[in-house]
């Protein structure tokens, strides 16, 4: 059984549905400004001192390997660390690629990252551990607090 809407009941009807639809679309823009992620990646480095790459300015200052896994120490210039780009999340290293067309498999970290400030004069200090010695690339995953898509600029 059907019911009929009133013509005086419509327009309250239409105007419900839009408030839900604008309700929804301010909920998800909140939504996605708060989870919003920025990425930088490194191109790929050998486990070794002394190695750099050009993408991002990545430099290898140490390795030491033990029982438990591989300590490696890198540099990175400091305008990647220095905020500009958003609070820093995660730091995700890749291994070697294989194939041109797959991409490259996410490494172990067998322990959490950790950053230390001013290794060198205008470079900031990462240290990652993996399992093994090999070859990787970073991603560092920033959350994206620098831009607010909803924010008013001030009236001048």
């Amino acid at each position: 059984m059907k019911r009929a809407i009133s013509p005086t009941a419509k327009p309250t009807l239409i105007l419900a549905q839009t408030l839900i639809a604008i309700t929804l679309t301010l909920f998800t823009a909140l939504s996605t400004a708060q989870t919003s992620k920025r990425w930088l990646e490194s191109g790929e480095l050998k486990g070794e001192i002394g190695q750099e790459e050009t993408t991002l300015g990545v430099k290898v200052h140490s390795v030491e390997e033990d029982e438990n896994g591989v300590k490696i120490s890198v540099s990175v210039p400091a305008e990647i660390a220095d905020g500009s780009n958003g609070q820093l999340e995660e730091v995700v290293v890749y291994g070697k690629k294989i194939t041109d067309t797959e991409p490259r498999p996410e490494l172990q970290q067998i322990k959490q990252y950790e950053m230390v400030n001013d290794l060198e004069n205008g470079r900031s200090g990462l240290v990652i551990y993996l399992g093994r010695k090999e070859d990787f690339a970073l991603r560092l995953n920033y959350t994206d607090d620098t831009k607010d898509p909803l924010a008013v600029p001030p009236s001048q």
